[in-house]
C-alpha cells in the first residue's frame, strides 16, 4: 500500500482518504475531524493553526480575529495612521527621530475606552512617511517588497501591498488619528488634515535635486526663518494628494508642531 490509496497502513499512516487527502485546508476555520493530509496525517495544515505554510501563507499567528495585530487571514497587515504631535518640525531628530515618534504613538495608541489598540506594537516597526533630500520611504522602508496589505485603524484596506501603496491611488482614505492632545486615543479626523510628508506619492523625496533639507534635516529649530515644506492631505481624497496635495508646498517655521503619517514597516 501507499499513502493515498485510501487504506490507512498503521502505524505508518494516521489516516488515508485516498484522492480526498488535502495538502492544505483552504476553507475558513479548522478542517473537519475526518480530514486527512496528503502526508496521511490527521493534522491538516490550515490558516489559524499557528504554523506558517510557505508558499500559501504570509503569516499565521493562530488568531484571525484582530486585523490590527500584524496578521489577519494569514496575510500580513500593516497599519497606517496620522500622528498629531506637539513636536516641532526642527525637533524631530531627523528621520530616525520621526520613526521613533511613530513607534511611541503606535505603542501608546488607545481605543476611546482607554484600551491598548495595537497588540505587540512594541515589537513591531513603524516609520514616518517623511523624506529629506537624500533619504525617503521607497529607499529606507525595509519590508517594502514583502507581501501584506496596509490597513487603517478601523481595519479598512488602504493598499493591497507596497506597489499598490505607491501607485498614486489608495483603496480608502487615511482618516484615523492618534493625538497627543487626546491622550493618544484614536479618533476619526473630522475634516481634511495637512500632513507633513516632503514625499511624493511614489515614496520618493520631493527635493532629491537639492543638497540640503528643511530645518537641517528636521533637526534644528533654530532655523527660525520661514522655509518651504511639502504636505499631503489626510481624510480627503484617495488619489496622489494623500502624499502630495495640490498645492503641496507650504511656508512653515521649524517651530511648527508636526503631524505625520505613521506606517508599519
Amino acid at each position: 500500500g501507499f499513502c493515498g490509496d485510501g487504506m490507512p497502513a498503521m502505524p505508518y499512516e494516521e489516516c488515508d482518504n485516498g484522492v480526498m487527502n488535502v495538502a492544505y485546508w483552504a476553507e475558513k476555520g479548522p478542517p473537519p475531524e475526518e480530514a486527512c493530509s496528503t502526508a496521511c496525517k490527521e493534522q491538516v495544515p490550515w490558516c489559524g493553526d499557528g504554523v506558517v505554510q510557505e508558499g500559501v501563507e504570509e503569516c499565521d499567528d493562530g488568531d484571525n480575529d484582530d486585523v490590527l495585530d500584524g496578521c489577519h487571514g494569514c496575510k500580513k497587515t500593516r497599519v497606517i495612521f496620522v500622528a498629531q504631535t506637539a513636536t516641532e518640525l526642527g525637533a524631530l531628530g531627523g528621520l530616525d527621530g520621526a520613526d521613533g515618534l511613530c513607534k511611541e504613538f503606535a505603542v501608546m495608541a488607545q481605543t476611546p475606552q482607554g484600551q491598548i489598540l495595537l497588540k505587540g506594537a512594541a515589537g513591531r516597526t513603524f516609520r514616518a512617511w517623511l523624506s529629506t533630500h537624500d533619504n525617503w520611504p521607497a529607499k529606507r522602508f525595509t519590508k517594502q517588497l514583502a507581501g501584506g496589505m496596509y490597513v487603517g485603524l478601523d481595519g479598512a484596506v488602504i493598499a493591497n501591498d507596497w506597489e499598490d501603496l505607491k501607485d498614486g491611488v489608495l483603496a480608502s482614505v487615511v482618516k484615523h488619528s492618534v493625538a497627543l492632545s487626546n491622550m493618544y486615543k484614536v479618533s476619526v479626523l473630522n475634516q481634511a488634515r495637512d500632513v507633513l510628508t516632503h514625499t511624493a506619492a511614489d515614496g520618493t523625496s520631493k527635493e532629491m535635486s537639492r543638497t540640503t533639507s528643511p530645518c537641517k534635516g528636521w533637526t534644528d529649530t533654530a532655523s527660525g526663518n520661514t522655509m518651504v515644506a511639502y504636505y499631503g492631505r489626510a481624510n480627503d481624497k484617495t488619489d496622489f494628494t494623500w502624499s502630495e496635495a495640490f498645492p503641496d508646498m507650504m511656508m512653515a517655521l521649524c517651530q511648527t508642531p508636526v503631524t505625520l503619517y505613521c506606517i508599519e514597516d
